[in-house]
């Protein structure tokens, strides 16, 4: 059934019931010039014609800057909006609305489930026919008729561009938790925040993975990203492709731009990104380990960390080769730093007091401990040696005590 056919059938049923009333009450018929909609009433079909095709709207909110069609609609909007009264309770859960319009609405699209209309192009349903005519207008067709006149962005809907508006360049987020400096434009955005990240509350749950989501968005982001495997956005200057334009902007300014605006208060070392300088902070200064290799003394901040390790050095996975020399490295990251340092010969970074240049300014940091420091923190448990760095005694342990044994 396309959209035409769902439209038809629509003014078919409210033209026959207009027509059995005409015949009861002997009333002439009213047809719209423009649609096909018939009316008992000249009055009728006035109102229509002038409220649905001119989109006159003589009345309006004298507490908001909105006109309306109709005084009874009018009537409705004042009882609801302006004073947020919400008298009108779902006796199913605890919803409340300001008027029974939008009460019944709820109750049949949310809890009886009745979407009588139907996409065509995707599994979308709606409660009424021009609630359908704005997903297509807006998801399939792209229009985008709302403008913001600050920054010219388009938006589908006229509620979408008023919150833009007032997050955006307004910066009004009235909401507040108490437990962290979160804000938001809407309760109910305070609502999942807090039931997510305090109340760690995940009541969503991927079918195929079992893996649990607080909000819903999140769930379907997954889906399509990690089983669908849905890439939208593809960078012109490398083959990353993401799920969302976020993240193709975040890749473009991190990797190609080198743009790091997040520093470490601690040890002023920079990220790309915000989540980036979370875990430094945590796993560097703050030592939070919070997973453990069952095989050693292994201990990681995150989970995918403790994974690489596994795969790495105890099942000796080296997926990632040198397209110059064929050696083989166990993390995407070592591949480049082996090709920057030994085939590129890149050294950024060099030392003040001698001609020791390094790739990482970590190595530079230990060379200057270790050489003109005289530090030794890393000690033998065996025989109480001490070294300067970790990997020099490693290999203490394993040529002088392991091969003794």
């Amino acid at each position: 059934m396309n959209r035409s056919n769902i439209n038809d059938q629509h003014l078919k049923g409210h033209n026959l019931n207009m027509e059995i009333k005409m015949v009861i009450e002997k009333l002439e018929p009213c047809q719209c010039q423009f649609c096909p909609q018939i009316f008992g009433f000249k009055s009728q079909l006035q109102t229509h014609v002038s409220t649905v095709h001119d989109k006159n709207k003589n009345f309006k909110c004298d507490f908001f800057n909105k006109s309306i069609g109709l005084n009874e609609d009018l009537n409705v909007h004042t009882k609801s909006v302006p004073l947020k009264t919400k008298s009108y309770q779902c006796p199913t859960c605890d919803k409340s609305y300001g008027s029974k319009y939008y009460l019944h609405q709820h109750i049949q699209t949310v809890h009886k489930n009745k979407r009588p209309f139907l996409c065509d192009v995707c599994n979308y349903t709606a409660f009424t026919h021009s609630v359908l005519k704005a997903h297509i207008e807006i998801i399939h067709e792209k229009l985008k008729q709302h403008q913001c006149s600050i920054c010219q962005k388009g938006f589908g809907y006229k509620n979408t561009l008023k919150q833009h508006v007032q997050i955006v360049h307004q910066n009004q987020k009235p909401f507040k938790c108490d437990l962290c400096n979160y804000t938001n434009f809407k309760h109910c955005g305070l609502k999942a925040h807090i039931e997510c990240v305090h109340e760690k509350l995940k009541q969503h749950q991927c079918n195929i993975c079992q893996k649990s989501f607080g909000p819903k968005n999140s769930l379907k982001t997954h889906l399509q990203t990690v089983h669908e495997n849905k890439k939208n956005y593809f960078c012109d200057l490398c083959s990353f492709s993401s799920f969302n334009r976020k993240d193709m902007r975040r890749h473009i300014e991190c990797v190609h731009e080198k743009l790091k605006q997040h520093q470490c208060k601690i040890c002023q070392k920079s990220f790309g990104q915000k989540e980036y300088l979370n875990i430094h902070a945590q796993s560097v200064h703050e030592n939070k380990k919070n997973f453990f290799c069952d095989l050693c003394s292994f201990s990681s901040f995150n989970r995918k960390d403790l994974r690489r390790h596994i795969e790495c050095v105890h099942e000796k996975l080296k997926q990632h080769q040198c397209n110059i020399c064929q050696t083989y490295f166990g993390r995407k990251e070592y591949l480049n730093t082996h090709v920057q340092t030994v085939h590129e010969n890149k050294k950024n970074f060099h030392c003040d007091l001698c001609s020791f240049s390094s790739f990482k300014h970590s190595d530079l940091r230990n060379h200057i401990d270790c050489v003109h420091e005289k530090l030794k923190q890393y000690q033998c448990r065996i025989c109480h040696k001490c070294f300067g760095l970790e990997r020099i005694l490693k290999r203490h342990v394993q040529s002088v005590h392991e091969f003794k044994n």
